[in-house]
């Protein structure tokens, strides 16, 4: 009885250590991944800023409004 409870007992261990480090394993790519996305969305966001052309916008604006008026810019 005694032998058959030591034998519980370190295979109890084993699973105990693997499980350990399938937790490890689980929290590190859980990590991984908010970085991931952390990066991803702050990526995002820069090409959101950057996504106009001045040059474009001015054209946009010039002709959406009917142009400078004249002698304004004098």
């Amino acid at each position: 009885m005694r032998n058959r409870l030591g034998s519980i007992a370190e295979t109890a261990k084993s699973q105990n250590a693997k499980l350990d480090n399938i937790s490890s394993t689980i929290h590190e790519q859980t990590k991984q991944q908010e970085r991931m996305y952390k990066t991803s969305a702050d990526n995002k966001c820069l090409a959101d800023l950057c996504s106009t052309d001045p040059r474009h916008d001015k054209t946009r604006i010039e002709e959406t409004k009917g142009g400078l008026l004249k002698d304004s810019y004098r």
